[in-house]
C-alpha cells in the first residue's frame, strides 16, 4: 500500500444511514409518480 492508496481508503465508502434515516414515509400513491418518488425517497435513508 502506497501513501497515496492510504489516503483514498474508505473515501468512496457509504455511510449506514442515509440522508433521511428515522423518517417514516407513507406511500397511497397508485400511479407512477408517487411509487417512484417513494423509491427514491426509501434510497436516501
Amino acid at each position: 500500500m502506497t501513501a497515496d492508496s492510504a489516503a483514498f481508503d474508505g473515501l468512496f465508502e457509504r455511510s449506514a444511514e442515509g440522508p433521511l434515516a428515522g423518517v417514516v414515509i407513507a406511500d397511497f400513491g397508485r400511479v407512477l409518480a408517487a411509487p417512484y418518488c417513494t423509491m427514491l425517497l426509501a434510497d436516501l435513508g
